[in-house]
């Protein structure tokens, strides 16, 4: 478990595990997350298996790298607009 960068997809999975086995309580108590994080994690990766879960993350991660990269072509078509309009003006 990394406490500040999250938990990974195979720990997600131990975690939702031990909750049906287990309690939600007691499985939040033993690795140190709240109870509404599990819930929340059960609503998103619990019909998953772990290799569908690791693929949803990978699918999450290109989609962020994906995102950042329109809207740096939206920045830099916003910046060349504004400089060729600048140039028609000086015309």
């Amino acid at each position: 478990m990394s406490p500040k960068k999250g938990f990974t997809e195979q720990e997600i999975v131990s975690i939702l595990e031990r909750a049906r086995s287990d309690s939600v309580a007691g499985a939040a108590k033993a690795f140190q997350v709240s109870k509404q994080s599990i819930y929340l994690w059960r609503k998103r990766y619990d019909v998953l298996s772990p290799a569908q879960v690791r693929l949803l993350k990978e699918h999450d991660r290109e989609h962020a790298r994906l995102v950042k990269l329109l809207a740096d072509r939206k920045a830099e078509i916003d910046l060349l607009s504004a400089l060729l309009s600048k140039a028609n003006r000086k015309q």
